[in-house]
Order: structure tokens, then C-alpha cells, then sequence
């Protein structure tokens, strides 16, 4: 039979441990409030709402892929917006022979693609039917290379498509392909 012992705090620390409460659920407010307001900034731009509707992108990321592509001047195609981001591949060729390995960790916009690398895991994870041949691509992928893979191939996806909305001023339609987009 084991002996259940229950400790309590000792008095001492109760005065300091019901200030960091404090200061706890002051923080969770101010979290509330913030997230509020971007909400609320990503509903009154028009730009920023288009990009909420791509699979994997919420009002935090897509206010940091507006705020990243600015113009969008500077990036010519999608490809070199998404190597910008660090989400293509390295590769390291030599006569003829071509070996692709994963990104890059270490450079590139670390905080925008990690946004963008959890958000398409949190749609994977969350994924119920495949309705979309976006869809049907993920599940593919999912099953060749697996669920980070996926994930990564995605937030790729999802930046070349946002490449071509930003700069084009298209519509996202989640019943097409949008490969023509991502050129």
C-alpha cells in the first residue's frame, strides 16, 4: 500500500507565487487583446485576408508574409521568395549529378518559416477529408516522405501561392490546383 503524502506551499513562498499569478493572468490578457487586434487587422486588409484562406495560414502569418513581401518588388519569381524564406531544398550539384538535401536551417526568415511550418502541421494534424486536390497532393506526400515533409512541402506551397496572389491581386480558390499561380 503506498502512503499518499500531500505537501503544501509553504507559507513563505505564497505572498511571491500569488504575485507571479498575477502577472500570469495579466500576460494571458494581454495576449487576448493583442490577438484581438490582429484579427481585427488582418480582416480589415484585404491582402492579408486573402492570405488566410490558404491551408496552414492563420492571421499571424499571413500579416508576417505581407509585412516580409512588402511590394514584392524585390523577388522575382515565387521561387526565389520562397529560397528567401528557407524553404526550398540545398543542393549541391557537380557534374551532372544533382544531391538535394533539406533546408537550410540556419539562414533565411527563421521566425516566418517556423510560422509557416507549424501552421501546415497544424492543418495536417487537423485534416479530416480530402476535399481539394491540394488535398490529395498532401496525402501523397504525406505517405512518400511522411508528416514533416509534408509539412515543410506545404509552407513551400503555400508561399509560392502567396507569391502569386500578392503580386497578381488574385483570388485563392480552394477548389483549383493553383499551380499556374505558383510559377
Amino acid at each position: 500500500m503506498a502512503v499518499v503524502t500531500t505537501r503544501s506551499t509553504p507559507v513563505i513562498y505564497r505572498p511571491t507565487l500569488a504575485c507571479l499569478f498575477e502577472q500570469f493572468k495579466k500576460l494571458l490578457e494581454d495576449i487576448k487583446f493583442l490577438d484581438q487586434q490582429i484579427k481585427v487587422m488582418v480582416k480589415n486588409h484585404q491582402a492579408c485576408n486573402e492570405l488566410t484562406q490558404m491551408e496552414g495560414v492563420g492571421p499571424i502569418s499571413a500579416l508576417l508574409l505581407y509585412a516580409t513581401f512588402g511590394t514584392g518588388k524585390a523577388f522575382k519569381n515565387s521561387r526565389e521568395f520562397s529560397a528567401y524564406i528557407g524553404l526550398t531544398p540545398k543542393q549541391y550539384s557537380s557534374g551532372g549529378k544533382q544531391n538535394i538535401v533539406g533546408i537550410s536551417k540556419h539562414v533565411a526568415n527563421k521566425r516566418l518559416r517556423s510560422v509557416l511550418i507549424e501552421g501546415a502541421r497544424a492543418y495536417i494534424y487537423r485534416m479530416k477529408a480530402v476535399t481539394t486536390p491540394k488535398d490529395r497532393w498532401l496525402i501523397a506526400m504525406i505517405q512518400r516522405a511522411g508528416h514533416g515533409k509534408a509539412a515543410v512541402a506545404l509552407a513551400n506551397k503555400n508561399v509560392r501561392t502567396a507569391w502569386a496572389i500578392l503580386t497578381h491581386g488574385t483570388c485563392y480558390d480552394k477548389s483549383q490546383d493553383n499551380e499556374l499561380l505558383t510559377a
